[in-house]
């Protein structure tokens, strides 16, 4: 039985060792599934790594064509990957979840024999319902769409795009908090926890997440929060920052030197220095030396970051102030985010 995970950012990759090491799964079968550009600083030798040619946003590898013939060459190359990844043989999949196309393509595999959940963010703190049909809702379809997904996908795309199938075999999760109410609910160990040098920063951690980049607040807001956040810093006198963006911040140039340039606009006397982009903050969050404090908006690295012990504040209510749609983001959020994060 070969093991499949797809993984698409840092705390993916440690819950997914972890998973290895807490079933003991014979490495030589496992296969790490890597998307959205990223790739440990750290491979971990045994297991293999793969990057995955197919995408969801903001191209979908897998959209439905009208000529619908076209996507059946799409589909015959996807499952001769899959069969060169798998050897032919039974797979299991470990995924964050079940709403991307080309995951659900997996799992409809005819050799596909299961699937487990990974935690991954803030979608794992909340209850699978409130997922599927409030914060990220699969939306309806009209019949002619439901004729040509079948068509064009020969029935493997039929099913209701849910983040959160049923049908799981587990939910592995890093904290008692995470996946409620989701049967098979495995709790495994600490995965940020390490000593390793590397993994040791200190000073003042900003991480950033794709509010803008998403749509998920106004230009004019954001920038305004921005502003506000380096005056804090030099109100507390923060001379030096280190700055993570977010992936989807580096999967466009446009994206990233408009952040850089809102930066520049705003920092002030703060020094701002960038941090890798395959940086794991979840580890340097749980290196044993660390003494840095965290700063995010809605990220969940912040949250990862408290578990840990570290000090972590929310910038958030600095968009929300000016943003209500933003507003609402911030009063959804699970509630140990809410406990463990101070909220400036």
């Amino acid at each position: 039985m070969r093991h499949l995970f797809y993984i698409h950012s840092a705390i993916t990759y440690l819950v997914a060792l972890e998973v290895v090491r807490f079933n003991r799964l014979d490495r030589s079968q496992c296969c790490f599934l890597l998307g959205r550009n990223f790739y440990p600083s750290t491979p971990e030798a045994g297991i293999a790594l793969v990057p995955l040619p197919y995408t969801h946003h903001p191209i979908n590898s897998f959209a439905v064509e009208r000529q619908f013939w076209k996507s059946w060459r799409k589909l015959q190359a996807f499952d001769a990957f899959v069969d060169e990844v798998t050897k032919g043989g039974e797979f299991h999949v470990y995924t964050n979840q079940t709403g991307i196309d080309f995951i659900r393509l997996l799992l409809s595999h005819k050799s596909c024999a299961g699937f487990s959940f990974l935690e991954e963010g803030l979608y794992s703190y909340y209850i699978a319902e409130k997922v599927n049909t409030e914060i990220c809702p699969g939306g309806s379809a009209t019949y002619f769409y439901k004729l040509l997904q079948y068509l064009n996908f020969k029935g493997r795309l039929s099913q209701q795009p849910f983040f959160f199938a049923e049908g799981y075999q587990a939910a592995y999760g890093v904290s008692d908090d995470s996946f409620p109410g989701f049967r098979n609910r495995t709790v495994l160990g600490n995965p940020f926890q390490n000593d390793d040098p590397a993994h040791s920063i200190d000073g003042h951690i900003l991480v950033l997440d794709a509010l803008l980049e998403y749509g998920a607040v106004t230009k004019d807001a954001y920038e305004a929060a921005i502003s506000k956040m380096f005056s804090f810093f030099e109100e507390c006198e923060v001379k030096r920052i280190w700055v993570k963006f977010h992936p989807e911040q580096y999967a466009h140039n446009a994206f990233l030197l408009n952040i850089r340039t809102i930066i520049a606009k705003n920092r002030g006397r703060v020094e701002v220095n960038e941090l890798p982009p395959h940086s794991l903050l979840e580890r340097v969050a749980g290196n044993k030396d660390c003494t840095a404090k965290f700063y995010v908006f809605l990220s969940s690295v912040g949250l990862y970051a408290a578990l840990c012990g570290r000090a972590v504040y929310s910038f958030a209510n600095f968009v929300g102030d000016m943003d209500r749609g933003y507003q609402s983001r911030i009063d959804s959020l699970p509630a140990v985010f809410k406990k463990r994060v101070k909220f400036l």
